[in-house]
């Protein structure tokens, strides 16, 4: 009994001298996407596929992006970001995932190599417009490649 009484005290000692301080209590909302070439608007018939994961606060002041290459790209990664468009429909960028700049430089850093099975990630926050587009499923994950520069695959983001 006295084993049992010193392991518990410990533990809660542990706990607070590493802390529940360091917990994070906010809630998530889940996203994902299959990210291929029939999602596209035209569709390039491209062979590329891949996935994203999107956990965003219910707030929107944080948001986790991670987008993972499942099967090369036909040209070499140009643009990546989310746009705002219903399924089917083009829109307008939101966020910039990888944008490279003057000398091919990335804008959004660090510049990665953009392979199967290495993923790219982000960290951003959302307006509450933002938050409401996204839970209506009006986001996409659009990857432009050198041999597609309109798009080669896209994927829209639903909640999980």
């Amino acid at each position: 009994m006295q084993r049992r009484s010193l392991t518990t005290m410990m533990v809660l000692a542990g706990l607070s001298v590493f802390g529940l301080t360091g917990c994070d209590d906010t809630t998530y909302e889940t996203y994902s996407a299959t990210i291929e070439a029939a999602q596209e608007n035209p569709s390039t018939g491209s062979t590329a596929a891949g996935t994203a994961k999107l956990l965003v606060s219910q707030d929107g002041q944080r948001a986790d992006l991670t987008v993972t290459l499942t099967s090369p790209l036909m040209g070499d990664l140009r643009l990546m970001h989310i746009h705002r468009a219903a399924r089917g429909t083009n829109g307008g960028v939101i966020h910039n995932i990888w944008v490279p700049g003057p000398g091919g430089a990335a804008t959004v850093t660090p510049l990665e190599a953009f392979e199967v099975g290495t993923p790219i990630g982000r960290t951003f926050q959302f307006t509450a417009e933002n938050l409401a587009d996204l839970r209506a499923g009006n986001y996409y994950v659009n990857i432009h490649s050198s041999r597609n520069p309109g798009g080669e695959i896209r994927g829209q983001l639903v909640r999980d």
